[in-house]
């Protein structure tokens, strides 16, 4: 499973796990990985405290959107704001 996940940028601060490009392989979507990934990180994050999940899809990423709403996810009133500092296609892949 290790080859199917791939995240990007992970960091821990003493409030939350923040995790960007967290995806996983075309080829096995479907099978439960990202269940299992998300149960296990609402898991994690539970018994450390945290008390909320948030995240950020980009708005053409309806599989995704879906996904999540399938697991209980809403959509927040928010302004999610960034600057990018490096584009997409010049971050490394890990």
């Amino acid at each position: 499973m290790a080859e199917t996940i791939r995240p990007h940028n992970y960091w821990t601060t003493p409030r939350g796990s923040p995790h960007n490009y967290l995806a996983v392989d075309l080829s096995c979507r479907g099978d439960g990985v990202g269940r299992l990934i998300t149960d296990r990180a609402e898991q994690h994050l539970k018994v450390s405290g945290c008390p909320k999940i948030n995240l950020q899809i980009r708005v053409e990423n309806t599989g995704a959107i879906q996904f999540y709403e399938r697991l209980g996810f809403s959509i927040d009133d928010v302004v999610s704001m960034g600057k990018r500092l490096i584009d997409d296609d010049s971050t490394p892949e890990r």
